[in-house]
């Protein structure tokens, strides 16, 4: 994240929000922008600040963020798109084999199957790791804080396959 503090943080920081909780916040503060300053004229904040506060993000609504990444699809500045790699690419997403792919998923397998093992105390019931191929045009944006080679698409449907299918060979 950067040392200087976002809107959507100079907004929320008397809250004193969590990882859980921020995400919901973040939807409600992108519709009050967009009520009050338009869709073009509020989506250019809106990126910026979602890249720059995804990685704080747990137990994301992904369909909340599909339905806002759609919406404000169109006005993605350039400083965020430049980071797209300008070929499809293999990703990864560890998670629970008992729900629907999300929309974080990384270039690096072995980030995936940390992830996979749970994180920040979240525990991950049946984990696996998912594999599948994005073309540019499906990556909302790309980020490499803490080092996870993220990759963030616009939706989590699609092909999935997975490439471990049990804790044992998970924690491998």
């Amino acid at each position: 994240m950067n040392q200087a503090m976002t809107p959507f943080e100079q907004a929320t920081r008397p809250l004193m929000l969590n990882s859980i909780q921020r995400p919901s916040v973040f939807i409600e503060w992108a519709d009050r922008l967009i009520t009050r300053h338009g869709l073009a004229g509020a989506s250019a904040r809106i990126w910026i600040d979602l890249v720059d506060e995804w990685t704080c993000f747990d137990r994301i609504d992904h369909d909340a963020y599909e339905r806002l990444l759609e919406r404000i699809k169109a006005h993605r500045p350039a400083s965020i798109t430049a980071s797209i790699p300008p070929a499809p690419v293999a990703v990864f997403r560890g998670q629970s084999g008992l729900a629907r792919p999300g929309l974080s998923w990384t270039t690096n397998p072995q980030v995936a199957r940390r992830f996979a093992l749970g994180h920040r105390g979240i525990a991950v019931a049946n984990p696996v790791v998912l594999r599948r191929i994005v073309r540019p045009e499906e990556i909302a944006f790309t980020s490499n804080d803490r080092r996870e080679a993220e990759v963030v698409i616009f939706t989590g449907e699609g092909i999935a396959l997975p490439v471990v299918v049990t804790a044992e060979t998970v924690a491998a």
